[in-house]
Order: structure tokens, then sequence, then C-alpha cells
């Protein structure tokens, strides 16, 4: 009975938004704020999801939620751009990373003056030892187990959400806004102000903010200058290994201080730094709408057909099947406890050639006995190569464990991609890909021609793939010189001899005729450029 008390209460102080009028109405009074509890929903948020909803929860119990997805105008006609970019109002929020990719793809917002209670857990857990484990490594901590800790009320519909979520990765697309869908986003927000001035009496914070600063920094900016801020954690990592192995060797507790140099450009944390993924300024139609753009009639659509997900020891992969206008394509996603991501992306006709390889890494796993290694081995590689991409898979060997990882080389700039999961997965994950390829493929999609070759030369790549067509089999070369160049020829089955002894023919009219001068060694190898 109190339960359903609390969230009629909490319901009567809930109000969506989905009205570029009613938006300028409430963003006017909420503009007035000092702080906010600010967290979004949506699917697969990040650079590459989508946001649904924005909810923002006043320090008078008001929660307000706008609906984005239904009415994306409200965003920037309805001013709420104006709350999130506010450099005045402090918006507290747990677990930014996904939120602040989110907006910066779709609407290109950039937050600012942000709180993040996630990043405050993992600074009070370096400014206090006894908060970690005996490896003293901060781990990341869920919203319902931080309230928990501070023993406020949690979210009870969240474990009711995430199973629905999990069924439906694109529930949030769902209208009208199920009873339980805005329960769960108004209760998410409800308890943010609250934990937060229960954090801020944290005399360790006060003590290591600098640390708790650079935290906050690197969430929100880890997709506007991610190269900074991967160097920023290699520095940090750096440091940390050597405050354990201090204290491991010391008698008494002391917290890790963050320690850099203000003169390091590395660690300004400026909220004006130019954006330097130009992906995110073209990933959504409606960042384009509104900041004027080209328009996008001359990009190619991608239709999203189907989603399946597997959930992994402590990360979930999602397969997500699309259409563009000449193929179907899987874009296999890895995330993370921490909601990083790894991606992927393969052909659906080149599937069945995937599957072989990796069924050939299942059988040297069972037939390879296991060891004891203190360093990483490989026990077995495997290379697939189809038109321009490159796939690298190998079956490693950390001592403790056996995983798989799959790598991909992209052709223009030389990339590499990477997932990983643990040797056990390997078969539901093979039935993963048959599943998908039994229901999205079609017998003229399967392409079970030759797999290709690959040679480089100085800054050029070359690819050699045989292919067929209703005209006959023929071998396509493909010429790649980064960033930007490619070029191919093709070369009809019967005329591959002929073109063989014409190519030799010139070769020797040219060395005949350099006979008497003594010619540099080739540059030209097969090795990759890994």
């Amino acid at each position: 009975m109190a339960s359903a008390k609390q969230k009629e209460s909490l319901m009567n102080r809930t109000r969506v938004i989905a009205d570029v009028q009613e938006s300028l109405s409430v963003t006017a009074t909420i503009l007035n704020e000092s702080k906010i509890g600010l967290d979004l929903e949506g699917m697969d948020l990040g650079v590459d999801g989508q946001v649904s909803l924005v909810t923002m929860a006043l320090q008078n119990g008001n929660i307000y939620i706008f609906d984005v997805y239904s009415c994306p105008m409200i965003m920037f006609d309805g001013k709420v751009h104006e709350v999130l970019e506010s450099e005045r109002i402090l918006k507290v929020m747990h677990g930014a990373f996904g939120d602040a990719g989110g907006l910066l793809s779709n609407f290109n917002v950039r937050l600012k003056n942000v709180y993040d209670t996630q990043c405050a857990f993992t600074a009070l857990q370096l400014s206090d030892p006894r908060l970690l484990d005996n490896d003293l490594v901060p781990h990341t901590i869920g919203l319902n187990d931080l309230l928990k800790f501070y023993k406020i009320a949690p979210n009870s519909a969240k474990s009711r959400m995430q199973n629905s979520y999990r069924g439906n990765p694109h529930i949030w697309k769902t209208r009208p806004l199920t009873d339980d869908m805005l329960h769960y986003a108004a209760a998410d927000v409800d308890a943010l102000l609250g934990l937060f001035h229960r954090m801020t009496k944290e005399y360790a914070l006060k003590q290591n903010r600098l640390l708790l600063d650079n935290l906050i920094y690197e969430t929100l900016f880890n997709h506007v200058v991610p190269l900074t801020i991967r160097k920023r954690r290699q520095f940090r990592q750096n440091q940390l290994r050597r405050w354990r192995t201090d204290l491991n060797g010391s008698k008494r507790l002391f917290p890790y201080i963050e320690d850099v140099n203000p003169k390091d450009h590395l660690w300004r944390n400026d909220y004006n730094a130019h954006l330097a993924n130009a992906k995110l300024m073209h990933n959504n139609p409606i960042n384009r709408m509104y900041h004027k753009e080209k328009d996008s009639h001359s990009e190619e659509k991608i239709e999203l057909i189907d989603t399946k997900t597997y959930q992994s020891f402590n990360k979930k992969f999602y397969f997500d099947i699309k259409q563009s206008k000449t193929t179907k394509f899987i874009k296999i996603s890895e995330v993370n406890m921490d909601q990083t991501r790894n991606q992927i992306h393969i052909s659906l006709s080149v599937v069945g050639h995937l599957r072989d390889h990796l069924n050939a890494l299942l059988t040297a796993h069972q037939n390879t006995p296991k060891r004891r290694h203190r360093e990483t081995h490989t026990l077995k590689s495997e290379v697939l190569i189809k038109d321009t991409r490159r796939y690298y898979l190998d079956l490693k060997d950390n001592g403790r464990a056996r995983f798989v990882t799959m790598s991909q080389l992209l052709p223009v700039g030389g990339k590499l991609s990477s997932i990983a999961f643990p040797v056990q997965d390997l078969v539901p994950l093979l039935g993963l890909l048959e599943d998908i390829q039994a229901e999205h493929g079609s017998p003229e999609d399967e392409d079970r021609s030759l797999e290709g070759n690959y040679m480089r030369c100085k800054n050029k790549r070359f690819f050699f793939n045989v292919s067929k067509n209703e005209k006959g089999t023929f071998m396509r070369i493909s010429e790649v010189v980064p960033p930007t160049y490619r070029a191919s020829i093709t070369i009809p089955q019967q005329s591959w001899h002929r073109f063989i002894e014409t190519f030799h023919a010139t070769s020797d009219l040219y060395e005949s005729a350099e006979s008497s001068t003594s010619r540099p060694d080739s540059q030209c190898d097969k090795v990759s450029d890994e």
C-alpha cells in the first residue's frame, strides 16, 4: 500500500511536455533554478543511439518529462537546450556518459555544469580506500545501489523496466507512454537532488575535488575529444598503479590524490573545446535540421530490420541487422559495464565465412590442452578478407581464461575496432549468427565465393576479390589510399591468364631496359598494417 501511495504521489508531481508552447512556459521556470536533477531515456543511448525523453526534477519536487521523440522541436523551439547548456544551472546526473553522447549526436547539444554522482562515487572510493575491494580498483555503481548506500529509497520500477528493455530494446519508441515508463523515468530523477546533498557532505570528496572535476569532464567530453581523454586516462592509470604499489607496501591507508600539471593542455577542462568527432555532426537528421546543414536527401537511408541481444558475464552484445539500398549488414556492439562500447560491421553475405573461421577457433580450443601462462598467448589466428575489409579473429589464453577477439580493420585510415568475449560464449554466439542468417539471409545474399587477398605497397593497399554475377566470374582489384581515395578494376575470368602474361611481358620490358642500372628494393609486401 505504501509503495502504491508513493507512486501516486510521484505521478501527481510529474508532467509530460510534448508541445512547444507548453515547453516554453516550463523552461522559463526551470531557467530560474540553481540546480536540477536530470536523466535521459532512449534507445541504446550514446553517439549511435536515439534520445526519447529528457526528464528534469526541480527543488520543489516537480518533475517534467520532455518528449523529444514525439516532438523534437521542443529541444530548440521549446528552449530545452538552453537548460541543458546553461553554465549557471547545476545538472545532477548519474552516469552521464551515454546521455552526453546522445544529446551531442542527436541535437548537437553539449551538457555543461554537471555533477555526476557515478563519477563522485568513483572519486570517493579512491579518496577512501576502505570502500575498495582487495584489488584496489574502483567499481562502477548503479543508481539504485548508490541510493541504498546512502539509505535513500531506490527506484522500485527499475528492475521491471530493465526486463522490458531486454525483451524490447526499442521500448522507448512506444507511444503513448505507459504508466510504468513514466513512473520509471520520474523515479530515476526524483532522488538525485537528495543524493547530491548527501554526497557533497563527504569530507573525502571535498579534499579530492580536482579528481572529481576531471572524471566528470572526461565523461562529458569522451565523445568530443576522444584522443585527449584517452591520454588523460592512461596517465591516471599509471599514477594509480604507483599508488596501489605504495598502498600495498604501507601499514596505513592513504587516499589517491590527483596529481596533474595544470600547464599541460591535456588537463585543461575546456568546456568550449571544438567538436573533434565529425561523425557526431552527421549522425542524426534532427541535428542537421536545426543547424542548417545540407539536406539529407543525398544520404543513403539505412533501415533497422531487427535487433538481437546476448548477455555475457560482464558485458552485453547487440546484433543490429540493418539494410541499405544495396546490401544487408550486421552491426555488432559490445557494451561494457561502464557503458563504453566497441563495434564492428559485417555484411550479411559474409556471415557464412565468419562462422567457418569461428568454428576453426572452436576446434582449436577443444583440441588444445590448457596450460598456465603468465602472459597472454595467441593459440590460433584467422584472417577474413572480403572486398576491402579485413577481419582478424584470435583465440587467446591469458592463464586465467580463454577468450576470442574479433577485430575489423577499415580500409581507409586503418582504424582497428575490436570486440572480445569468453570462449564459452562462442557456441551460443555461433547459434545466434546462424539464426540471423536463417531469418534475414537469402540465397542471393549469401556469398560463398572464395575469400579475398591483400597486399600493401607504401601507403597504398590492394584488395583482390573474386565474385560472380549474371555475366560470369570476375576478379576485382581495389586500390585504396587513405584518407579517401578508392578505385577498382574488374577482370573477367577468361582474361586472367592474358592479363598475367601482359603484366609479366611489360615487367620484362622494363627490367631489360633498366638492366644496366641497379633497381631499388621493392617496398611492397604483404605485412599487415595493424
